[in-house]
């Protein structure tokens, strides 16, 4: 919004713009988080695979801490979305943000596969609930005349955090070793949380018609 717009909007409106803004920022980071860990898992296998008493020989066993965040991730995206339609975007936020730190957590300290697999998936379902109820939190909080661009950074953020995945993985693992990965998404988690629950409405009553 640049200097002109903001003249143009009551001191109302001005904030809810302000408000509307910092908590899609906020979700947006949600989603960038929850998209490197589809992939930032790559570059640390080895590491994991060890760590979990995984043979080489069993590789394809392995292949499922990425398929089983992947089926989780495309299971979770439109059932949530329906259920953030039914429940309301901030309940689902909440759900998804716990699902996913939740599910972190316990990727740290599990150390079985079959386990682990499962932990990927609560975390997937978590991370994957958070792109469509983004999008659908951006089509409530913004005019028609901004929310292309609003979806635009979501989907954005969804593929930047693909790509830089396995990068993120080897830098974090590096500082100490690959459950830190999964770890600082608990503290994340945590602070994003009250931001999203004090800027998203219960309901999904379109912000910029309703107020804030």
């Amino acid at each position: 919004m640049d200097k002109t717009e903001a003249a143009a909007l009551g001191p109302s409106d001005a904030a809810s713009s302000r408000r509307a803004i910092i908590a899609m920022v906020a979700l947006c980071t949600a989603v960038f988080v929850a998209a490197l860990d589809q992939t930032m898992v790559l570059t640390v296998m080895p590491s994991i695979m060890r760590s979990l008493y995984i043979d080489v020989r069993d590789l394809s066993d392995a292949g499922w801490i990425i398929t089983g965040y992947l089926l989780g991730y495309t299971v979770a995206m439109p059932l949530f979305g329906r259920l953030a339609d039914v429940w309301g975007r901030r309940q689902m936020a909440m759900v998804a943000l716990a699902l996913f730190a939740l599910g972190s957590a316990f990727c740290v300290v599990l150390g079985r596969l079959d386990l682990f697999v499962a932990a990927r998936v609560v975390q997937s379902a978590g991370g994957g609930a958070l792109v469509p109820i983004a999008m659908a939190a951006a089509a409530d909080m913004f005019p028609p005349g901004r929310r292309a661009l609003v979806l635009g950074i979501i989907g954005g953020s969804a593929e930047a955090g693909g790509v830089l995945g396995p990068i993120y993985g080897a830098g974090l693992s590096a500082l100490w070793d690959w459950r830190l990965i999964f770890l600082v998404n608990v503290p994340l988690c945590l602070l994003l949380a009250p931001v999203v629950w004090r800027l998203l409405r219960p309901g999904h009553l379109p912000h910029y018609q309703a107020g804030l």
